[in-house]
Parts: structure tokens; sequence; C-alpha cells
């Protein structure tokens, strides 16, 4: 970018307040979202319910199978759409899906033990992994909402 073109969007940028931007020296937590912990937690669940349900019967291939897989995907990938977000209300959104999602995931894990498609170990094992999820996952979402109802501007 020549230096033009840099002194324009220093211009261009100046309506903002200054709540818009990070206070100098604050540098964030993760340059991206793979070295959130919470994130990486989420990803190996999804792996984890991958490989439990490739033992599901072929019949519920494109129904449990797919919704189980779908849901738990879902909670790492609204992870990651939230850290891309720039507003508190809108990361606490995505939050909100992801956590919609984990409990998706467990009803399904619930189901699938129930008639006898899982194992009761392997679906415990699972379980404890959703819920040390959910754990970290309601810190994040609680440390947001504080943030928002602490700052005078929370966007």
């Amino acid at each position: 970018m020549s230096p033009p073109d840099f002194l324009f969007l220093i211009s261009y940028f100046s309506f903002l307040p200054s709540h818009f931007f990070p206070p100098k020296g604050l540098a964030l937590p993760y340059s991206t979202f793979e070295e959130m912990p919470l994130w990486q937690q989420a990803h190996a669940l999804a792996l984890k319910v991958h490989a439990a349900s490739a033992h599901l019967p072929k019949q519920e291939e494109y129904g449990l199978t797919s919704q189980l897989r779908r849901a738990a995907v879902s909670i790492s990938a609204n992870i990651a759409e939230a850290y891309g977000r720039f507003h508190y209300r809108d990361k606490l959104n995505f939050y909100y899906h992801s956590r919609g999602s984990l409990y998706e995931t467990k009803s399904h894990l619930l189901y699938a033990r129930d008639v006898g498609y899982l194992t009761t170990a392997a679906t415990t094992a699972l379980l404890q992994d959703l819920d040390a999820t959910l754990l970290q996952l309601n810190t994040v979402i609680a440390t947001i909402r504080d943030r928002l109802t602490q700052s005078p501007h929370p966007e």
C-alpha cells in the first residue's frame, strides 16, 4: 500500500470513536481462532463425534449420523465465526449459537445411546467432553456479557 493510500485509510477511519479500536499496547490474546483453547476443545470433540458416529447403522447415514456430525461441527464453526466478529454483541450471538449446537449434539448422543447405537461408556466419555466444552463456552459468554454491561461503549 502506498503512503497516500495509507493516509486515506487513516483519514477515512478517523470519524470512528476511539472505543472502536483497542487501546494502544493491548494485544489480542490470539492471532487466529485456531489458537483459542475453546475452539481446540470443540474441534477435538467434533473429531471424536465423527469417529463415534462412523459405527452407526447404514440406514442412519442421512439421518442421525448426518445431524450428529453437523451439530458437532457447528460448535467449533460458530466459535470461529465469533472470533471473526468485531462487535461484542455479534460475538455473543455466535457463542450462543455454538452453545445451542452443543446441546443439540448432546441430545443426539443421548438418543443414539438410548436406541442402542452407542454404548453407555462411549456416550459417557463424549458427554464429559461436551460438559467440559460447555463450561469453557459459558465462561466466555459470561465474560462478554460482563463487558457489555460494564463498558460505556460496548460496541
